[in-house]
């Protein structure tokens, strides 16, 4: 029961290092130690108010049930592990991993599983955006070893490592403690009971030991590729970031779309932690592009309630284009356009 507001919780958290690394960066070199969580300065408590989640957002919780879920049949996707799903695609003599998860403890859980289902090697991972929740598990499922032998490879769009070093780097103690008030990180007991980040669980954990390896193979448009007997085609498409990437299986006509097509929300053409400007235009764009995937059975994405899902998300992505919200104050000199 406390009541956290944006300058107090900046005020107190800045300078603070390692809030920003904690909340939104990489593994840092030579590390030993897990970074501290959960910036407790931050939380004012001289006016509490009571603990409350809204009725809507406690339901829409229960979609991330802790679970491995089937979604083809040599697909599977971990939920409600972390802020972020990873899915094991099942080959021939291996697996390949598709975005591996916030942190190395919430990735050991999901490796854990995963190996309940298959003892087959990690052949590959991919990571389908530069954001902590695709690409800071990684260790779990590759050693540093099994990486720079090429055991395993590690694919990416070929902007994600510059994404990486800016949003740690450049921008990261800002945007790190930006990210920290936005997710809740303060919050603890009753304050996040049946809370939820909207795209996933909150879990709050009170270390984060994040891990990181930079991609081996990337890719600029588009990538066709076989790896342990399954065929891939990975695409480039400009959404919730900018080197975000899908990955279409011909063979079966499973498309993991990342979070080009959100689960059941908004897109988030905005964020309050203050990343760069995500522009709808290339928002509906890469879910056209979705659309047009070939497969061995042509126009199978486009059809049938997966068709329904793309086009309803690609309105979603055209209403702030198409309908400009203005915003006046009673001074004109603070008059606004939101485009989200």
């Amino acid at each position: 029961m406390i009541n956290i507001n944006r300058r107090n919780f900046l005020n107190r958290t800045a300078g603070t290092a390692v809030v920003a690394s904690a909340i939104y960066g990489v593994e840092r070199a030579g590390a030993a130690e897990p970074f501290p969580r959960s910036p407790v300065l931050a939380a004012d408590r001289s006016n509490p108010v009571p603990s409350s989640v809204h009725a809507d957002l406690k339901r829409h919780g229960t979609i991330f049930e802790r679970k491995i879920r089937q979604v083809g049949g040599h697909v599977y996707s971990a939920v409600g592990f972390a802020d972020g799903n990873s899915v094991m695609v099942v080959g021939d003599d291996g697996v390949i991993i598709v975005d591996t998860g916030p942190d190395l403890a919430a990735a050991r859980e999901v490796a854990a599983e995963f190996r309940k289902i298959t003892d087959k090697p990690v052949r590959a991972v991919i990571y389908t955006a530069f954001h902590v929740d695709h690409i800071n598990g990684v260790k779990a499922f590759a050693s540093t070893d099994d990486v720079e032998a090429g055991r395993v490879t590690i694919i990416a769009h070929e902007t994600l490592l510059a994404n990486v070093i800016r949003s740690t780097g450049t921008i990261g103690p800002i945007l790190g403690m930006r990210t920290a008030y936005n997710f809740g990180a303060p919050l603890v007991g009753a304050d996040i009971d049946g809370m939820n980040l909207g795209n996933g669980p909150l879990n709050p954990r009170p270390n984060v030991l994040p891990s990181f390896s930079a991609p081996t193979t990337t890719f600029s448009s588009t990538l066709d590729v076989t790896i342990a007997g399954v065929a891939m085609k990975l695409a480039h498409v400009p959404s919730a970031a900018a080197a975000q990437v899908a990955v279409f299986l011909p063979q079966t006509g499973i498309l993991l779309s990342s979070e080009v097509i959100p689960a059941q929300h908004f897109p988030a053409l905005h964020t309050l932690r203050g990343e760069a400007f995500r522009s709808p235009v290339d928002w509906y764009q890469s879910i056209d592009a979705l659309r047009r995937l070939p497969g061995e059975r042509d126009g199978a994405v486009a059809r049938g309630a997966s068709g329904r899902r793309l086009g309803d998300r690609r309105g979603d992505a055209q209403l702030p284009r198409r309908h400009p919200v203005r915003a006046r104050s009673d001074h004109p000199r603070n008059e606004q356009r939101a485009y989200a």
